[in-house]
């Protein structure tokens, strides 16, 4: 009977430990995962803002005036190059 106890504690002790390097795994591939969506969404203004050619960002985001202002909040366009119908 003594044997299966040492047997319940070494398993209980294996699987807190594990638990713990699953924790801190998870938590490192959480961290590089944001940071890697942090990134993705930063490429993703720069086209939108930047990379995009007018004629696109015109027909995107000129359909609607609330579509217009969402586009010069986000880049800060001070050029207003976006305007409803054209």
């Amino acid at each position: 009977m003594r044997h299966c106890h040492c047997i319940v504690i070494t398993l209980l002790a294996l699987l807190l430990a594990g638990c713990a390097e699953y924790t801190a795994i998870s938590n490192s591939v959480k961290g590089t995962g944001a940071a890697a969506y942090d990134q993705a969404l930063s490429d993703a203004e720069f086209v939108i803002c930047y990379a995009a050619s007018v004629g696109s960002v015109r027909r995107r985001y000129g359909v609607t005036q609330e579509m217009a202002d969402t586009y010069h909040k986000l880049c800060s366009a001070e050029g207003r190059i976006v305007r409803p119908g054209g």
